[in-house]
């Protein structure tokens, strides 16, 4: 990706997330329209200026997106993507069952709650990739692509029927 296309992806939205945070600062804490509009659109520039740019093997970015708790992130992200809503399901049914509590929580039982669906939902995410998905990953050697061999230019292209 030309660096050129990179810098304007982040420049762009840099400015779109500098513009909300400086005239319309609530938006990060209690999302409305501008983070569900163009908020989306100036993270979405910003991630994907930041994968641009990590093709790219920049040192001080390397280091830190090699660093290995980024790492198992990433290898687990998919079971968290699938598992993350079930378990707060779950928890957030039996929070209400058993203590009455709603999902709005005072910020002293919010901060352990969200660590505990955190770790909760890596180690569901970790156990489903060392039992599950990680077999399935292995069988990918079985069903290789075979491409056509490639044709020199003096080969002539089968004829169109």
């Amino acid at each position: 990706i030309p660096m050129r296309w990179i810098s304007s992806a982040l420049a762009i939205g840099a400015l779109i997330i500098g513009y909300i945070g400086v005239f319309h600062r609530p938006e990060f804490t209690g999302t409305n329209w501008f983070m569900h509009t163009i908020g989306v659109t100036g993270f979405a520039l910003l991630s994907g200026g930041l994968i641009g740019l990590s093709q790219h093997r920049i040192q001080g970015l390397r280091r830190v997106l090699d660093m290995g708790w980024l790492r198992a992130t990433g290898k687990y992200s998919y079971g968290m993507y699938v598992y993350h809503l079930p378990l707060y399901v779950l928890i957030d049914h039996f929070l209400f069952r058993v203590f009455g509590m709603n999902a709005v929580l005072p910020l002293v039982y919010a901060l352990p709650y969200i660590a505990f669906l955190l770790a909760g939902t890596y180690l569901i995410a970790k156990l489903s990739f060392d039992l599950f998905e990680s077999k399935a990953l292995a069988w990918k050697k079985h069903f290789r692509p075979e491409a056509p061999a490639p044709r020199t230019i003096a080969e002539p292209a089968e004829a169109v029927r």
